[in-house]
């Protein structure tokens, strides 16, 4: 897919959407070109005592596609637009079968990947609130990652992540991965090479986390490190 508008009021390039954050989609792309992206984003969403219509996150399979944000990044002073965030996924996993997004090349995404919890999240039992048993494997990441290339999100509820054999490529001055303190239970980190970021791996209050095997090429610089673990157990 090809895809890119202007913005005439703004004089600014504009990106498609495929799904929203605040929106159930069920995805299954596999072997194609996404060039002008905005984001890919689905949700567990809005539930009530009534309702009959399916609002958990199914089924997210992302595999062996060529994803191309529309512009990269746009500097918001520490913080990031939801649409410069080339996949966000708030939901799904439930009994075992988590997403899938796997050998995919993403270039130029503020954050390649975010894991967080569904924006509904106080209408949820506790076991839907986020995207658990999600796989992030085989990918490679170039330019952007100014935030993180795979980015688990505060208070996430996303347990039993496994994120592995990636490369990330990033000089930008963000996180090679990034899990931020909360809810997010049982992470693997393992075997990935994390080339050029501030800080290769970033952990913050985790629960029952493992990282192992990964090949981190920092920056040169002795106030960055290539593991930082803060807090946890």
């Amino acid at each position: 897919m090809f895809f890119m508008m202007i913005n005439f009021d703004l004089g600014s390039l504009m990106g498609y959407e495929f799904g929203y954050q605040y929106y159930t989609l069920n995805v299954d792309i596999q072997n194609s070109i996404f060039s002008g992206l905005s984001t890919i984003a689905s949700a567990n969403g809005y539930v009530y005592a009534f309702n009959s219509y399916n609002y958990i996150v199914e089924e997210f399979i992302v595999k062996n596609n060529d994803i191309t944000h529309f512009r990269g990044y746009t500097d918001l002073n520490q913080a990031i637009l939801w649409t410069d965030i080339c996949i966000t996924l708030a939901g799904g996993g439930g009994n075992g079968g988590g997403a899938v997004i796997s050998g995919n090349t993403f270039t130029n995404c503020g954050v390649g990947v975010m894991l967080t919890r569904s924006p509904y999240y106080t209408y949820h039992a506790v076991d839907e609130l986020g995207a658990d048993n999600t796989t992030i494997s085989g990918n490679t990441f170039n330019e952007g990652g100014e935030v993180a290339d795979v980015w688990i999100y505060s208070q996430g509820h996303a347990d039993d992540t496994v994120i592995s054999g990636n490369t990330m490529n990033s000089d930008a001055g963000g996180h090679g991965i990034a899990q931020y303190a909360g809810k997010n239970l049982r992470t693997e980190i393992s075997g990935n090479t994390i080339n050029g970021a501030d800080e290769g791996i970033y952990i913050r209050d985790g629960t029952g986390f493992v990282v192992d095997n990964n090949q981190i090429n920092g920056i040169g610089e002795s106030a960055n490190t290539g593991i930082y673990i803060r807090g946890g157990a």
